[in-house]
């Protein structure tokens, strides 16, 4: 059986424990549905094991049809705690404030996942915490765990009085279950929005955490560092997204150029996409769609020269792919990332 996915891109294998968890909780058994999908029954502790983002798809899409429950997700959130987090979750409590967390996460947010990346967005009088996906788009389930996992970990820095003043979910309502999602956030919660979103008092962002040691978070943070730095560049998946990054801008990133890049020839390369099950299109496009969303949320750059770093050869054409994935226009999407509030 495959072993898990060691140093490759995707979340943390800690995040499959947290789902086993839930399942037992239910009277399901965990191990068989671990074995259905071909993952490692034996859970790991080691954060830099991953899980590809489809497989965990599929792990969430059974987990919820097993439970019966579509809100399986905020079950999975009951079971999550600042230590599946390990040195991160250590650092990231005890930080001098919100704040000071926010700037950690944004430094080691790869120790946790590689699939999504937090923004806490200034709108004055108050803040927003946006999830951007990375490559693909996140499935249902995953967006409310995430996110009830998340708050949990804010009342944890903040105190359990904490609650945000609203969040949004880039999900669809689902019909009569309003009351689950108010009672797991503490807040109104609003669905089918354009940016999944935590909004906090600014005041909160700034005050000190409940946990506050910045020694301890200094010292957690060398940990994280001195790991970071262990994770194998060298895998094929890793090699790929860098060969094809740097040839994006050129137009010129056929599967023969890249192969060619890496030293191997076409087949070769394929032979080692088809051992860990990845297509090279979809890794491409994945790749596209991340870095279009990227450079979308810098709001210097231009689009005729976001069209140009993404290999397109004019903008009308970045703007028909844009529409494809993300069923709006580049402005568009631009516009409603300004419009948090």
């Amino acid at each position: 059986m495959n072993q898990g996915n060691h140093d490759l891109v995707g979340t943390s294998y800690r995040w499959v424990n947290i789902v086993a968890q839930a399942l037992e909780s239910m009277d399901i058994d965990s191990r068989r549905l671990l074995s259905e999908l071909n993952l490692p029954s034996t859970l790991s502790t080691d954060m830099r094991i991953r899980i590809h983002p489809r497989k965990l798809k599929k792990l969430l899409a059974r987990s919820t049809e097993l439970s019966g429950d579509p809100c399986f997700g905020l079950v999975a959130a009951k079971y999550t705690h600042f230590n599946h987090l390990n040195e991160f979750g250590l650092a990231f409590i005890t930080s001098a404030s919100l704040k000071d967390a926010f700037d950690r996460l944004a430094g080691f947010s790869a120790f946790i996942t590689d699939d999504i990346h937090l923004e806490l967005v200034d709108n004055g009088d108050c803040h927003a915490v946006a999830v951007i996906p990375h490559y693909h788009s996140l499935c249902h389930i995953n967006v409310d765990a995430l996110v009830c996992a998340f708050v949990r970990l804010l009342k944890v820095i903040l105190g359990r009085k904490f609650s945000p003043e609203k969040v949004d979910l880039a999900r669809p309502q689902i019909n009569g279950l309003n009351h689950r999602y108010d009672e797991a956030f503490g807040c109104p919660v609003k669905f089918d929005t354009d940016v999944t979103a935590i909004y906090l008092k600014s005041e909160d962002v700034f005050r000190p955490s409940v946990g506050s040691h910045p020694a301890m978070a200094h010292s957690q943070d060398r940990l994280i560092a001195s790991k970071l730095s262990q994770r194998d560049t060298a895998s094929i998946q890793v090699k790929l997204e860098m060969a094809i990054s740097e040839l994006l801008p050129t137009g010129k990133c056929s599967k023969q150029n890249v192969a060619s890049k890496l030293n191997l020839t076409a087949r070769t390369l394929q032979n080692r996409l088809s051992e860990i099950d990845l297509s090279y299109q979809q890794l491409f496009d994945d790749i596209r769609m991340e870095k279009a969303i990227y450079f979308i949320f810098q709001d210097n750059i231009a689009m005729a020269d976001i069209a140009t770093n993404l290999g397109f050869r004019n903008s009308a054409n970045f703007s028909r792919a844009f529409k494809q994935w993300f069923n709006c226009s580049p402005t568009q999407y631009r516009e409603n990332k300004l419009s948090i509030r």
